[in-house]
């Protein structure tokens, strides 16, 4: 009888939250103007801080929005922080991947630390990135893409992530 990998090897479970206390709902849409396109939406609650012992908030969420590209490969995608509180710390600048055209919709539980982040950090307009909507965020997703594609740009994909 063949033994499993298992009982050859000692495997250690990995764990990308050790604090556990951050929660994701993953779901994709079509773009409004091309629908063949989608959208990435990637729901997070729970409570995220800036210390040195919760890094693996981040991981965490950076890796769920990789398995969402996995998944779906979208052409833009929308981070619902809705539920998320967060105060302050540019570990979130990890999150706000640049290279992706993404915009975040936010409450009063993280609006003022996101702000801050946005025009300090990122020195991006708040008005352009942050709203209050799904709907709001997709429509500023959709104009986002169709600029990229004006100018020509190469659609982020998984891989790339």
């Amino acid at each position: 009888m063949r033994e499993t990998l298992s009982e050859e090897i000692e495997l250690t479970k990995l764990r990308t939250d050790t604090q556990a206390s951050i929660e994701c709902r993953l779901a994709c849409c079509p773009l409004p103007s091309r629908p063949t396109e989608t959208c990435l939406i990637a729901a997070f609650d729970g409570t995220i801080d800036d210390t040195i012992n919760y890094s693996g908030g981040y991981s965490y969420m950076h890796a769920m929005i990789g398995a969402g590209f996995a998944a779906c490969n979208p052409a833009t995608l929308i981070l619902d922080l809705r539920g998320l509180e967060y105060e302050s710390g540019e570990s979130m600048t990890r999150i706000l991947d640049q290279r992706i055209i993404a915009k975040v919709i936010v409450s009063d539980r993280n609006r003022n630390g996101l702000t801050q982040l946005v025009s300090s950090v990122l020195f991006l307009n708040p008005e352009t990135e942050l709203f209050d909507s799904l709907k709001d965020a997709l429509t500023a997703c959709d104009s986002a893409y169709r600029q990229f594609l004006r100018d020509g740009r190469k659609k982020i994909i998984a891989a790339d992530f």
